[in-house]
């Protein structure tokens, strides 16, 4: 990666996080001199914004393999089904924020798919304001840390994927078919889970287009109770 030169302007600009140079500062404030403390970190949470110039500096000397994740991350967008846009409920800057995925999805063109706005957080809002939320159509209020909402969020979007239905069904997988079942743990959810003979007998439900991928463990109804037996 080449590296981005510091501008001789700053040339006498110390700074510092945590060390020597920040305690030497402190030491000076409390004689009574007068510090000059610059932000460095997040300036969109100020409302600014980077010079162009800077941005593209810094896109062109992005390592190649975080440019491949961001290009792989951008093609998931794009061919997603459904977007779930998720905001912190409990942020000041939750409107800047959103503002700025808007702006990421009309670059993708993205901005038209099906997207459901999922408000987290909520357990950090004062309780009047939680006794305010309702959820609507497209949005919906839940909170990770603590559970909550999680499954009408699932239910909400196995409605809103129309074009994907979700299937319940039980599985005969070989435990060294390792990729097939780190898919299931990833897009499946787990009703239930048996080992035997070297093989993971599960019950899940799945997306129709996960279920077409594990087809061939797929076991048919006929055989769930086990091999039928003739009558003598």
């Amino acid at each position: 990666m080449k590296p981005i030169a510091k501008s001789s302007k700053l040339a006498s600009v110390c700074y510092d996080i945590r060390g020597p140079v920040l305690d030497k500062a402190r030491q000076m404030q409390e004689e009574g001199h007068k510090i000059i403390q610059l932000n460095i970190g997040n300036i969109a949470a100020f409302g600014l914004e980077p010079p162009d110039e800077i941005v593209q500096d810094m896109i062109r000397n992005l390592p190649h393999t975080l440019v491949s994740a961001f290009r792989a991350t951008l093609e998931e967008v794009q061919r997603a089904a459904l977007i779930l846009h998720v905001s912190d409920a409990s942020s000041e800057l939750s409107a800047e924020q959103d503002e700025q995925v808007e702006r990421v999805l009309q670059e993708l063109g993205a901005e038209g798919k099906p997207r459901l706005k999922v408000m987290n957080k909520v357990d950090l809002l004062p309780p009047a304001s939680k006794q305010a939320l309702l959820d609507s159509v497209d949005s919906i209020h839940i909170s990770a840390a603590k559970g909550v909402g999680l499954s009408t969020l699932l239910e909400r979007v196995d409605e809103t994927l129309s074009e994907d239905p979700v299937r319940r069904v039980q599985l005969r997988v070989p435990q060294k078919e390792g990729k097939v079942l780190a898919m299931l743990e990833a897009r499946a959810r787990i009703y239930g889970r048996d080992y035997r003979d070297g093989l993971v007998e599960l019950e899940v439900e799945v997306p129709e287009s996960v279920v077409r991928r594990v087809q061939p463990f797929v076991i048919q109804p006929k055989h769930l109770n086990g091999p039928a037996t003739k009558k003598r």
